[in-house]
């Protein structure tokens, strides 16, 4: 008895399975996130007068809202070589939200 060698062309399609419990999680994490970013950044709005310090602190706190948001989706990013000069404009071809997503939580 042989068995089948496994090509691109012929090899089984794995699909993610998630049930309606896990995705109620998922978006109770990703509300959970965003209500947990709009406390701290209302903080620190009201504690600090330096605009300066205030955007690097909003950049800081949008940055961990994204890799939380992502994480709770499930997602894992990777990033490779240099990171972009401050101040760049990034522009993806996305066809869904994971993308803004991931450049935010690397490059906010």
């Amino acid at each position: 008895m042989s068995i089948p060698a496994t090509t691109a062309e012929n090899a089984p399609v794995k699909r993610a399975h998630s049930s309606p419990i896990r995705a109620g999680m998922r978006v109770a994490g990703l509300m959970t996130a965003s209500l947990l970013l709009l406390a701290c950044w209302a903080t620190v709005k009201t504690l600090t007068h330096d605009i300066k310090k205030q955007n690097r602190r909003a950049a800081h706190w949008t940055s961990r809202w994204t890799r939380w948001c992502l994480a709770v989706a499930g997602f894992r990013v990777t990033t490779s070589g240099p990171q972009p000069a401050e101040g760049s404009l990034l522009a993806p071809n996305h066809i869904g939200y994971a993308d803004v997503l991931a450049l935010g939580s690397d490059a906010p």
